[in-house]
């Protein structure tokens, strides 16, 4: 079968990503989508659309994949690059991921970071402590950063610039079984519930703080700096973590960005977007604690800087998560074959590159 025109289905980060690889390597590509990534308004609107909330590291976190670690290094290679384009809003920055008073394992995927180091084998790291006086280990490298608010319009932009069609519409079961383009590729995300029956996957709520307009912090030798910070589950049981949004993103996104929180809806109910209540505090619309540890992190680093004293914006969020990992294959649906390419979690911009050019491999067989 020889494959020319191609339809993705589904404008997230994953979507516009294979979209954008796939053109650029000679497919006629159409991406059907009903909401564009690109629009950042709509994100106190659909919650379930994911690729408007990342922060977005490149690390492959709170995901389940099959070769994950190669996947990870050829995203990692491909942003690598995209840290060379102006516009593209990519950069390398120091990356601190952290735990306190719980032992710290390597990661499977060291060999593949840059400058990776046990944390505190450098006498230049930054010195973490909330004032708590527990012991804290973890490990450091070299990360690339996606600006967000102004990675995904360049992506689409570099899509049209390529000849990459756009169509925005709201498909049903029906309507993906009318396409008639040689190869259908799915990436709709949480949408392939419904879509394609797909019970394995649920949605995980996040909750995100942006303190707006809070100054870009360096480290003293001048480099952008971010970290996630582990405190003990009985204390809480998910991340908490820091990334800045730099000068170059629109007015509106420029700030600091806190987090975390995973609470995963049951895939083996019904209706999946029903969450249990959160047994925390809140404050801003965020868990308290995500204010608190950030807020005594941030103010002994960057000396000073309250992050109370500025204009806050609180966002929840859903990440495509599925039981089973990433779903990365063909399959007969609708009485034809399709890729499917979705149920990333908390990682589908880090992994976007690799899982493209997976996607291509996949095509390449049929």
């Amino acid at each position: 079968m020889r494959i020319n025109d191609i339809t993705i289905i589904g404008g997230g980060i994953i979507g516009i990503t294979t979209a954008v690889h796939l053109r650029e390597i000679g497919y006629r590509t159409t991406l059907i989508t009903a909401l564009r990534a690109d629009n950042s308004s709509l994100r106190s609107g659909y919650p379930q659309f994911a690729s408007l909330f990342p922060p977005a590291c490149i690390l492959p976190h709170s995901i389940e994949m099959t070769d994950l670690v190669e996947v990870f290094a050829i995203s990692q290679e491909r942003f690598s690059k995209l840290a060379h384009v102006p516009e593209a809003g990519v950069r390398w920055q120091q990356h601190y991921e952290l735990f306190e008073a719980i032992g710290a394992e390597e990661p499977e995927y060291a060999n593949v970071l840059v400058g990776y180091a046990p944390y505190g084998s450098d006498r230049d790291h930054l010195r973490f402590d909330r004032g708590s006086g527990s012991h804290v280990t973890g490990w450091v490298s070299e990360m690339l950063f996606a600006e967000i608010p102004t990675y995904v319009p360049y992506l689409y932009k570099r899509y049209l610039d390529q000849g990459g069609i756009i169509a925005e519409q709201c498909l049903s079961k029906e309507d993906v079984a009318n396409i008639r383009s040689d190869c259908v590729v799915n990436c709709t995300g949480l949408w392939a519930r419904e879509l394609f029956n797909d019970r394995d996957l649920y949605p995980v709520r996040g909750h995100l703080l942006l303190v707006l307009d809070a100054p870009v912090p360096f480290t003293p030798n001048g480099k952008l700096f971010s970290y996630t910070f582990k405190v003990p589950d009985s204390e809480y049981p998910y991340d908490l973590y820091f990334f800045a949004r730099s000068k170059s993103s629109p007015p509106g996104a420029r700030g600091w960005l806190l987090g975390g929180s995973r609470t995963a809806a049951d895939p083996d109910k019904g209706e999946p977007w029903q969450f249990d209540p959160t047994p925390f505090e809140m404050v801003d619309g965020v868990p308290r604690i995500i204010f608190d540890v950030n807020r005594a992190i941030l103010h002994r680093i960057t000396n000073g800087t309250d992050l109370a004293a500025y204009p806050r914006q609180s966002y929840v969020g859903y990440r495509p998560a599925r039981r089973g990992g990433v779903r990365l294959e063909a399959a007969e649906e609708f009485g034809r074959i399709l890729i499917h390419n979705y149920g990333h979690g908390g990682a589908g911009v880090a992994m976007s590159w690799g899982c493209a050019m997976k996607v291509e491999q996949l095509i390449s067989t049929l």
